[in-house]
């Protein structure tokens, strides 16, 4: 998988063959499948409206990205979102991470949840070898490009191709593509709802680009809407997918910081959280002002923004991250009226862990709400 690789040439190679199908063109013409699926979650939103569900932010908007993630990697859904609490027992994403730590057996017993994450394992295992026995020299089966068609009618050498590596770099950008875009979708929702005059600025902006409730605009007209690309840019940062530190070394050369010398090879570590909480580059950063990215220092702070990381190790699905959180918000909140359920900051939404991705308080039972209205 491209993200655990750590050899650089590897890396580099997995990496060309993976990053063409995540540019902005490619994530363009997947425009219309991610705003279908964000009608999906419109429609339970609407049944929730009508039976008062609570509804828990973190697994429908996992359900959202999951659902837009296997699409566009084997041109067909898993449609989560359609199933009772969208499936939330699968989305208990820190233990994944622990999986190579005991045995499988082992983990069904002690997490009835992570048993969820082995079947799907294996399920993409089949899915891969479906795509294998099938010809699949067409790569274009439902009006798109899918990731993993392409990867196996690529230039990429045998080995590259084996079902077990393909199946694991599937768990890897299903995993990756879900659970950083379901949590930053949720602390827009919860800071949009904490806070009225931000959510009324948003809703006014909407209002010019979509004069009717149900419209859906096209994902260029969304990305030139400034308060709502800087609701989106303040929620990145405030957020802050990984929490965990990314570990780098560059191998060539002796480098040089404030007078000390780094040998090469030397490996440096820094989270994304210390930077972008940081008071000496972001005033006050633990509120939510996404009036900061339209200001006169919004292209200094641009330097210090890296929630998707920086260089060749940055990550490859941003594209298709951003598109989704365009769509969502912009979709969801021109439609809806929400109110928070029992939501307390410092219990449910401030980073309590590191489990490699920010986690709530233990007691928390995530950011939930209730749909009040529908426009």
């Amino acid at each position: 998988m491209v993200f655990g690789t750590v050899e650089h040439d590897l890396h580099h190679m997995r990496r060309n063959a993976l990053i063409g199908h995540f540019t902005k063109r490619s994530i363009g013409k997947l425009a219309p499948y991610i705003s279908a699926t964000v009608q999906k979650l419109c429609d339970r939103f609407q049944d929730a409206s009508k039976t008062g569900e609570i509804i828990n932010l973190q697994n429908a908007y996992s359900s959202l990205a999951e659902d837009t993630i296997y699409e566009y990697c084997f041109s067909s859904s898993q449609n989560t979102i359609s199933i009772p609490n969208f499936n939330a027992e699968s989305h208990d994403y820190t233990i994944a991470f622990v999986k190579q730590l005991c045995m499988d057996t082992v983990l069904k017993v002690l997490s009835p949840g992570y048993g969820k994450v082995l079947d799907d394992q294996k399920r993409l295992g089949r899915k891969i070898e479906d795509i294998k026995s099938s010809e699949y020299g067409k790569s274009e089966v439902s009006g798109h490009t899918t990731v993993f068609h392409a990867l196996l009618n690529s230039d990429l050498p045998p080995k590259e191709k084996s079902s077990l590596r393909l199946r694991d770099e599937a768990f890897t950008l299903l995993l990756g593509g879900t659970t950083t875009t379901a949590h930053t979708l949720k602390i827009i929702t919860y800071n949009l709802l904490a806070n009225p005059n931000v959510c009324r600025k948003l809703m006014d902006e909407l209002e010019s680009k979509m004069p009717h409730s149900t419209d859906v605009p096209s994902l260029q007209t969304l990305e030139q809407s400034p308060y709502l690309t800087a609701v989106i840019h303040e929620a990145l940062r405030y957020s802050t997918g990984l929490s965990h530190r990314l570990w780098r070394s560059y191998p060539q050369k002796t480098l040089q910081y404030k007078g000390l010398d780094i040998p090469p090879g030397t490996i440096i570590s820094a989270t994304a959280m210390l930077i972008h909480e940081n008071p000496s580059i972001f005033t006050d950063p633990h509120a939510f002002k996404p009036e900061r990215w339209l200001g006169e220092d919004a292209q200094h702070l641009r330097r210090y923004f890296i929630p998707f990381s920086r260089g060749t190790r940055r990550c490859v699905g941003e594209s298709l991250a951003y598109a989704e959180m365009y769509f969502t918000v912009a979709i969801v909140f021109r439609r809806f009226e929400f109110e928070l359920y029992d939501v307390v900051r410092e219990r449910d939404i401030d980073c309590a862990r590191d489990a490699f991705v920010p986690v709530s308080k233990p007691e928390s039972k995530g950011v939930r709400v209730k749909v009040i209205g529908v426009k």
